[in-house]
């Protein structure tokens, strides 16, 4: 239905802004951390990759929430019969 094509819209959009605005940047800066100690040999080589692994996971699950709210946006584009256009400060 357009109530469920639009819940799953809004729900994905909020969740591309939360690892936009929160997870990403703390998970960078962690790896910067992680790399820092790793060249001073206070970590392992492991624990630096692992952040890492980490922080790729992260924005493969932005990206999937980003392909979602498009997925979303064509079900209401469909279902209604007319252009919706996405706030086009909504970035990837």
């Amino acid at each position: 239905t357009l109530a469920d094509a639009h819940g799953r819209y809004r729900a994905a959009q909020l969740e591309v802004a939360r690892m936009r605005s929160d997870v990403l940047p703390a998970l960078a800066r962690a790896d910067a951390a992680a790399e820092r100690a790793y060249r001073a040999g206070a970590t392992s080589y492991l624990d630096w990759a692992q952040l890492q692994a980490q922080r790729s996971d992260a924005r493969q699950q932005q990206l999937a929430a980003a392909l979602e709210a498009q997925t979303a946006l064509i079900e209401i584009q469909r279902l209604t019969g007319q252009p919706f256009v996405a706030d086009s400060t909504a970035q990837v």
